[in-house]
């Protein structure tokens, strides 16, 4: 047994049935075949229940989600076990970032080896970002699952392509961007202050607002130069040329101290529309205005979530490699496995 292996015991095995379920913005999902291939949709329903585009190699699966403007949220893992708890594992997409996992078990396994090595402040700080990336994902997968509802309802009632509507249901989906946004701002705030601790910044220095700040008088004006602070300040940007953190922290400052999006008539209507793709009219949802005459409504507000999620991945998984120990995760052994 290596340092750092983790001896388990009464280790139960059992067999269990696993479904991918591939999740894209404006309500879409994807469901295996039991035959093989794939299919999209919901993009119709009936008396005998809603109808998908079927069957599919997954490659046109995606390619058909890009047609209809459409975007790949991530994929949700249900286990089927002889137990009655909901089991289900999440996986957001990470974009290009070039890791093999997500940020929250990079931090989680750097948590781990801080831990390890008694620096309980790093770990501490380590175990918050995994925390709070994991639970941003969650909400994310929320969010998807909110708008599939949506567009399964739309369906069921027959809804003309461009129909402007609401429900009660809406404020969940306000809800879960609401949260997401919560979890995105911890997450750039611990990322801040690791970095603060890097530089050698005060200890008052507990935030973006106070880092940024802090940069810019004499004693921290040096610390501008050095990597980490680098990438936290160019996903930030400029006033004149802002990044998607700047843009994030705007609209959950937005959300939270000025107009939360249950009082926004920007986010006030949910709109049900058919798009053209190759395989024929794919429907989907989205948050609109309530505006029947508002044309220019500009992004999907869900691919701009969707596009702060992989810039926040993207940021994490970058700041890992400052950090004074390894992303290796620890091992686990049955020691009482024949």
């Amino acid at each position: 047994m290596s340092k750092g292996d983790i001896p388990i015991s009464n280790l139960v095995m059992s067999q269990v049935q696993a479904t991918r379920v591939l999740h894209f913005t404006g309500g879409l999902i994807c469901l295996p075949l039991e035959e093989g291939g794939w299919a999209l949709g919901p993009i119709g329903a009936s008396q005998e229940g809603l109808s998908f585009l079927s069957p599919m190699p997954e490659g046109q699966v995606h390619m058909l989600a890009r047609q209809a403007g459409t975007y790949f949220v991530g994929t949700k893992v249900v286990y089927k076990d002889s137990g009655p708890e909901r089991d289900e594992c999440w996986y957001c997409h990470i974009g290009n970032t070039g890791a093999t996992e997500q940020s929250a078990d990079t931090w989680s396994a750097i948590a781990f080896r801080a831990s390890q090595a008694k620096d309980e402040s790093t770990a501490e700080l380590a175990r918050y970002m995994s925390i709070c990336m994991r639970s941003a994902s969650r909400r994310l997968c929320e969010i998807s699952d909110l708008h599939h509802e949506q567009l399964r309802w739309a369906l069921m009632r027959g809804r003309d392509s461009g129909e402007r509507f609401s429900n009660t249901a809406l404020y969940d989906l306000h809800l879960a961007i609401h949260s997401f946004l919560a979890e995105l701002s911890s997450t750039r705030d611990y990322l801040s202050i690791l970095a603060a601790r890097r530089v050698g910044a005060p200890k008052h220095v507990d935030s973006l607002r106070h880092l940024r700040n802090w940069l810019g008088t004499p004693t921290g004006s040096a610390a501008n130069a050095d990597g980490m602070i680098a990438l936290i300040l160019d996903a930030l940007g400029t006033e004149a040329r802002m990044g998607w953190l700047r843009r994030m922290t705007k609209l959950r400052n937005q959300v939270t101290h000025q107009r939360p999006m249950g009082a926004d008539p920007l986010a006030g209507a949910l709109r049900f529309q058919r798009v053209a793709t190759a395989s024929g009219l794919l429907p989907q949802i989205r948050i609109t205005p309530w505006s029947a005459e508002e044309i220019a409504e500009g992004e999907d507000p869900f691919i701009e979530i969707l596009r702060f999620w992989l810039g926040m991945e993207a940021l994490a998984h970058g700041c890992t490699k400052f950090m004074d120990y390894p992303a290796e995760h620890p091992h686990f052994f049955a020691a009482d496995l024949q």
